[in-house]
Order: structure tokens, then C-alpha cells, then sequence
């Protein structure tokens, strides 16, 4: 029986479709091009098999993502209950740290 290796692109993967989700939960019309920016960055990395390739499409979308102002870098859940906000807010939080940890040397 083979060995079953998960590589970091498919946790990238794993970590772009869970981002997905909670957008269209919780966001709006400003965070639109997110949502097109990981569907494209999804289906790429689905149907890539090159891993430099896969890098460079993880590292363009992630630039894409939290490019500063206006971006996933200040995007957060607002409601009015502090407990709440921190928990909603918890998710977009982890996903960012591990995406950062696995491009940060690229930037």
C-alpha cells in the first residue's frame, strides 16, 4: 500500500478553499476579487503538477491577497459582542499566519 504524503501545496490548497468559505459567509462587495483571486488560485494549484510552479502560484496569489490597504490584510468581521468578533475573526487570523510562514521567505 502506498504511503499517502500530503504536501504543503495541498494544504495550501486545503487552507485557500477554507478561506473561501468563511469569505463568502462574512464578506461583502469590497473583498469581491478575493473571491476570484483564490478560485483561480485553487484551480490552478488542482491542476499544476510542476512544484515551482505551484510556488510561483502560491506566492503571486498570496501577493494578490494581502497586498496592504483595501486587502484581506485588513479585512475582519465586525459585530458589536467583543467574545464574538475575536472568535468569528479567529479563523481569517490562523489561516493568514500559516500562509505567511510558508511565502515569507519569497518577499
Amino acid at each position: 500500500m502506498k504511503d499517502l504524503v500530503i504536501t504543503k501545496t495541498q494544504i495550501i490548497i486545503e487552507q485557500y478553499k477554507e478561506l473561501l468559505s468563511l469569505l463568502r459567509k462574512y464578506g461583502d462587495e469590497t473583498i469581491i476579487s478575493s473571491y476570484h483571486i483564490l478560485e483561480d488560485a485553487i484551480d490552478n494549484l488542482q491542476n499544476e503538477r510542476d512544484e515551482e510552479k505551484s510556488r510561483e502560484i502560491i506566492v503571486d496569489s498570496y501577493r494578490k491577497l494581502y497586498w496592504g490597504n483595501g486587502a484581506l490584510s485588513d479585512y475582519n468581521i465586525w459585530v458589536d459582542d467583543y467574545n464574538e468578533r475575536i472568535k468569528l475573526n479567529k479563523p481569517f487570523g490562523d489561516i493568514h499566519e500559516y500562509l505567511w510562514n510558508e511565502v515569507k521567505e519569497y518577499f
